[in-house]
């Protein structure tokens, strides 16, 4: 789902690509190998590469916002490494753009844009230290991945909102490296993924399933045989048990937006929904990534009855197993 100009604000550090809006699943590419100090004519190279499913790492940028409210364009893959456009002599159009587009460690002048946006969703990338020169992509050619991706990257003079002078902006693939243990007992889910949470934040946790419900339920035969009984086999609130081990953030009674999600998932931090069935009842589980394919967003859930999955974003909010409802999201802290 492309981002607004309103979503630009919120998004912190939650890596984004960015899409050709001529040419299909065309993306910005970004090399920085080699680029560790500033170089006044830049360095490094800047084209296009393909991906039909989720771009790859030298296609992924931060969002840097600067005092003067332009935006520079960070790699995620290398650290402090800024797309930059120098646009010395483009002060008309031409056929194949022209200027300079590489890379520069750290932002300068040159590494300042204005992010225009268009009627059609998409954002034309303006240089603030050439006025009215933009980022210009030619992914003629580029159909398939390649190690060293292709096409052509210039600056166009007067060409905001122009057929190569446009790019749709989204929030990139988010996963977290979360495992879930399955759930030890049919009314454990909030259990198993409040353990699984702190496991994550905690590898040498010594808290277990039947830990946390003895602790919680103030018993101390649930790790035995007992377990499977109806004083220990039963529904708990996950903020309780969340709290109890120190890893609630925020108890939430909604579910959360794409932006929102993106935010937690940025910051490593899966987090647990209650999802309440339409015949009755609830189950907890936890987001640990979210994705778009085909233009659809999708989170990946971690089920501790079912296992894992991907569901369309919509599908998790209002019928996740064809009942669900998402109610409430626990965030959480390490």
């Amino acid at each position: 789902m492309p981002l607004s100009a309103a979503d630009l604000a919120t998004i912190g550090d939650i890596p984004i690509t960015i899409r050709s809006t001529a040419f299909t699943n065309v993306y910005l590419r970004l090399d920085g190998t080699g680029v560790t100090a500033f170089s006044g004519s830049g360095a490094g190279k800047v084209n296009c590469q393909f991906s039909a499913g989720s771009p790859g790492p030298y296609e992924k940028f931060r969002l840097r916002k600067q005092a003067d409210g332009s935006y520079a364009l960070e790699s995620v893959a290398f650290p402090n490494v800024y797309l930059r456009l120098d646009g010395t002599g483009v002060v008309s159009q031409t056929t194949g753009g022209g200027g300079t587009v590489n890379c520069q460690f750290g932002a300068g002048s040159s590494e300042r844009f204005n992010l225009t946006a268009q009627a059609d969703g998409s954002f034309s990338i303006e240089s603030t230290a050439f006025t009215n020169v933009q980022l210009r992509m030619d992914g003629t050619g580029v159909t398939t991945t390649t190690d060293a991706g292709g096409g052509r990257v210039t600056a166009q003079f007067g060409a905001s909102g122009g057929i190569h002078e446009k790019f749709y902006l989204a929030l990139s693939d988010q996963r977290l490296d979360f495992a879930e243990q399955h759930q030890q007992q049919t009314q454990w889910c909030w259990a198993a993924t409040s353990v699984s949470i702190t496991a994550f934040y905690e590898p040498a946790t010594t808290w277990t399933q039947c830990k946390l419900v003895n602790a919680e339920y103030g018993r101390d035969d649930c790790c035995g045989a007992a377990g499977s009984g109806v004083n220990c086999n039963k529904p708990w609130y996950p903020d309780l048990a969340l709290r109890r081990m120190n890893h609630l953030n925020q108890y939430i009674k909604r579910a959360l937006t794409l932006g929102e999600i993106g935010v937690e998932l940025a910051k490593s931090a899966p987090f647990c929904v209650a999802t309440y069935w339409q015949g009755g009842g609830g189950h907890a589980v936890v987001i640990r990534g979210r994705f778009v394919s085909n233009g659809v967003e999708y989170l990946t859930v971690s089920d501790p009855w079912d296992g894992e999955s991907d569901v369309t974003y919509d599908n998790f909010r209002n019928k996740y197993k064809d009942s669900g409802t998402w109610g409430n999201t626990y965030t959480t802290k390490a």
